[in-house]
């Protein structure tokens, strides 16, 4: 079945949503981006890229 739709994550510092009291699901540690490609495009990456990311 082809279709469309869309999704969304909204963020909020910790700090912030405590003082609101909001219901806190799940919290982002670290966020991490690497490519060992000379390319500009971002899906022409190389393998070793990958490796240095994880």
């Amino acid at each position: 079945m082809i279709g469309e739709g869309a999704g969304s994550v909204v963020l909020k510092p910790c700090k912030d949503a405590k003082k609101d009291k909001e219901k806190i699901y799940a919290t982002v540690d670290s966020i991490a981006f690497s490519s060992a490609s000379s390319s500009k495009d971002i899906e022409d990456c190389e393998k070793k890229g990958h490796e240095i990311c994880q």
